[in-house]
């Protein structure tokens, strides 16, 4: 297995997180206090979770249309494009999820992804840097860093 092959196995880590914490909330949309864009974000995770990553997508677009400071949906908007190769689009999302939210080691760890397949080597390991102190026991930032420095 490549160091790149090893990273794309590890961006899945940081959705699974919010993946789990969205799989118990209801997606209907009447529930008070949810609203539709939380329901769109919740059908975004459950997309993402079956491999449907451009639905993922979509639901996550409409999420963001809805509650444009939805965090949570610009990271997994960001990691979705991440899984379907659209690197310039998750860092367009994957920074502005940094700008609502900071510190979010997740974000960062991502972000070092979506550079490190562009071949921008000193973002990537910039990025990676940054997850690393704020989430020492972040699994992969390690190892992923590795193919970065080489370059």
């Amino acid at each position: 297995m490549t160091g790149l092959d090893h990273l794309a196995t590890k961006i899945l880590l940081p959705l699974s997180l919010v993946a789990l914490l969205g799989i118990g909330c209801a997606t209907n949309p009447d529930v008070p206090g949810r609203g539709a864009g939380r329901a769109h974000y919740d059908r975004a995770v459950a997309f993402y979770a079956k491999g449907d990553y451009q639905r993922a997508i979509e639901s996550y677009q409409l999420a963001i249309q809805e509650r444009p400071n939805l965090t949570d949906a610009h990271f997994g908007l960001g990691v979705a494009f991440v899984r379907t190769e659209f690197y310039r689009g998750a860092i367009l999302a994957l920074g502005r999820a940094l700008e609502l939210r900071s510190p979010f080691a997740e974000a960062h760890y991502n972000l070092g992804v979506a550079y490190h397949r562009l071949e921008r080597y000193g973002e990537a390991v910039h990025h990676y840097g940054i997850s690393r102190r704020q989430d020492p026991g972040l699994e992969g930032v390690t190892l992923s860093r590795g193919p970065a420095f080489e370059q």
